[in-house]
């Protein structure tokens, strides 16, 4: 709700969506209950997961055909990946040769993936008016696809995980600042002056939420 209510408040009316990380599908489902005109595309590269929000599609009181689900990971190329299994919202992308830790006894997945920009052309988005990354340490490898893109997106909401050391996350978002969006935290709704500003509570945070909205 607190999402919803934020972007209307920059007058932001959500018809067109990408829900990337989608979990178990509480964000798309409250959006499609609040606009049954809007356009959503869920993408979720856990398994259990999808089976779960399949479901709770199924056992909503309200239509839920808006919502086209995808049992995909988004990445910086089509092919496949590798992704821990059976743990949630925490699931990560299990890259080979990086620093990522598999606690015994995770059991892992492989799972196809694809680009932001192919699932906006697969999917017929010319244009979204918000595109949700939550995606566990994967969120950099956008930077190619939103260089393309970056011009046809009204909002997004990126999270900076503790997957990731977050200087590596600069990148893209020096690319989201330099391409004329307003950068806000998420929970105070506090709006960032200036670049150094948003890399400062990057580094000085475990976790943060940033708004950037055209």
């Amino acid at each position: 709700k607190k999402i919803f209510d934020f972007l209307l408040s920059k007058g932001v009316k959500v018809q067109k969506m990408i829900d990337l990380g989608a979990n178990y599908g509480e964000i798309s489902l409250y959006f499609s209950k609040q606009n049954p005109t809007v356009k959503i595309l869920a993408v979720e590269a856990s398994s259990d997961n999808y089976k779960i929000f399949e479901s709770n599609c199924r056992y909503q009181n309200f239509s839920t055909k808006n919502i086209s689900l995808l049992h995909e990971a988004v990445s910086d190329t089509k092919g496949f990946v590798e992704i821990t299994k059976g743990i949630s919202a925490e699931n990560i992308v299990v890259y080979p040769g990086s620093k990522t830790v598999i606690k015994k006894g995770v059991q892992t997945e492989t799972v196809v993936c694809d680009t932001l920009v192919s699932f906006m052309r697969r999917f017929g988005f010319s244009e979204l008016d918000f595109l949700k990354v939550d995606i566990e340490g994967s969120e950099p490898l956008l930077y190619d696809s939103l260089q393309q893109c970056i011009g046809n997106i009204k909002s997004i909401l990126i999270e900076v995980g503790d997957k990731l050391d977050h200087k590596n996350y600069f990148p893209l978002i020096e690319l989201l600042w330099n391409s004329g969006l307003e950068c806000f935290e998420r929970r105070s709704e506090n709006k960032f002056s200036s670049l150094t500003e948003v890399k400062q509570e990057i580094l000085s945070s475990f976790a943060s939420d940033l708004w950037f909205i055209r």
